[in-house]
């Protein structure tokens, strides 16, 4: 993938390939995720789609430090205040699914406030949409962390 010289959706299709068997056979493919990470843009055409192939290739076998720095990378472009709402939703709940996938990514150093900076949006006033995401980030974290 890294080499090629396709057009931007065949490389979409190889990566959404690559993260599938990935997945489903929970190998460890440890570059990939910093590849992934470097198209994981908030301005990126089809980012949920790239967003969606790293959760898919996600899996409670990858070590949490090669995907914390993913996680942080997410926090700090898509849930920020001067994002737009929807982009926030979108970050918010990648980084749900993220921690659902691999649940050692709380354990991680500094992940903590991290989990609680991200938890405050659940009073967010601008738009609903982001704090039902930061209610569901909460409650899967208290559903791994009683």
């Amino acid at each position: 993938l890294r080499s090629s010289n396709d057009h931007f959706e065949v490389r979409l299709m190889m990566m959404n390939l690559v993260s599938r068997v990935v997945g489903y056979h929970k190998l460890l493919l440890l570059p990939f995720y910093s590849f992934v990470q470097k198209y994981v843009q908030p301005y990126q055409r089809h980012v949920t789609a790239i967003l969606a192939f790293l959760i898919q290739g996600a899996h409670d076998l990858v070590p949490a430090e090669d995907l914390e720095p993913i996680l942080k990378h997410i926090a700090n472009n898509f849930v920020t205040d001067r994002s737009g709402a929807e982009v926030m939703a979108v970050g918010l709940n990648s980084i749900r699914e993220l921690i659902n996938k691999v649940p050692l990514l709380t354990a991680c150093q500094g992940m903590d406030d991290l989990i609680q900076d991200l938890i405050l949006y659940k009073r967010f006033r601008r738009d609903k949409s982001v704090v039902i995401a930061a209610r569901s980030l909460l409650n899967l974290v208290r559903d791994i962390n009683p």
